[in-house]
Order: C-alpha cells, then sequence, then structure tokens
C-alpha cells in the first residue's frame, strides 16, 4: 500500500465532492469516475483512502439490498 497516495486520493474524492455534492459510488466507481485520469493506484490503497474519510466524517457508507457498499458525502447534522 502507498500511504504517500493517501493525501493525493483524499483531495481527488474531496474534489469530485465539491464539484458532485450529490455523488454516490462504490469503490469501483470512485476509482473508475471520481479520481483524475491519471491516478494509478491500487483498490487495496483507495480502500484505505475511502476507510480514512469515512473515519474522519466526510463519507458516509450507504449499504444497498443487495450487499454493495457505495459512499457519499456525509450529511452536515
Amino acid at each position: 500500500m502507498k500511504r504517500d497516495q493517501l493525501p493525493q486520493l483524499s483531495v481527488e474524492i474531496i474534489r469530485h465532492l465539491d464539484s458532485n455534492p450529490e455523488a454516490v459510488d462504490s469503490m469501483e466507481g470512485i476509482a473508475k469516475w471520481w479520481l483524475l485520469d491519471n491516478t494509478q493506484v491500487s483498490m487495496e490503497t483507495l480502500a484505505y483512502a475511502i476507510k480514512h474519510l469515512v473515519d474522519e466524517g466526510v463519507l458516509a457508507e450507504v449499504k444497498t439490498n443487495s450487499n454493495v457498499i457505495l459512499y457519499k458525502r456525509r450529511s452536515a447534522v
């Protein structure tokens, strides 16, 4: 896992959410649609970055009826 990629991944995910505040996607969708085209990242590293953003309260997990986990911006309370 490349922990040095975490700040870049976090910024890219937050940038995407700033431009698309209603975005909701799976980890695979985030890798395909949310990250810049030139970002080369393993799914393990992306999973770690997503977990970090969930733990920090930036992202929320939503589990679908088919047990797929989706991620979206956590709503302000």
